[in-house]
């Protein structure tokens, strides 16, 4: 099983609304990392989000670029600073391939929390970066992979 964690891209300095929606280079990281997940042929059914703009926007523009038909859902606790334990307790029951789009400094805690089992951020995720968490039939969280949009071209 394949656990896909994903910073939100690049968003707005400011908002009327407070919640700030997508730059237009968080955009185009978006679309690069869903081009690059599309002919890597990773396969999701659920993208999950914390339901910030920014955050919304990336899961959507990932689900568009992958299959139109991923499935996306809100889910409370993915927020910056919230406490990492219940939604790596929800994953760990997970029994399909999933991807996760939330923020800092929550990810990268909560790939800690998955691999080691502390709540120390263990990465440096930059905006839109994805890390690729596969649980082993020990059912232990192992780093398979990370990937940045600089990696792929976007600035």
């Amino acid at each position: 099983m394949h656990i896909y964690l994903v910073r939100h891209g690049d968003a707005v300095s400011a908002h009327p609304s407070g919640d700030r929606p997508l730059s237009d280079l968080g955009r185009r990281e978006a679309q690069r990392m869903a081009d690059f997940l599309a002919h890597a042929g990773v396969c999701i059914g659920t993208i999950v989000h914390s339901g910030k703009a920014r955050a919304a926007q990336t899961a959507e523009i990932l689900t568009d670029g992958l299959d139109g038909n991923i499935k996306l859902d809100v889910w409370p606790g993915l927020h910056p600073n919230d406490p990492v334990a219940p939604v790596a307790a929800r994953l760990s029951r997970t029994g399909s391939d999933l991807m996760v789009v939330g923020h800092l400094p929550f990810m990268a805690k909560l790939a800690g929390h998955l691999v080691y089992g502390g709540d120390d951020a263990i990465l440096e995720l930059h905006t839109t970066a994805i890390t690729c968490l596969l649980r082993s039939d020990a059912g232990m969280w192992l780093i398979e992979w990370l990937m940045y949009p600089a990696l792929l071209g976007v600035d």
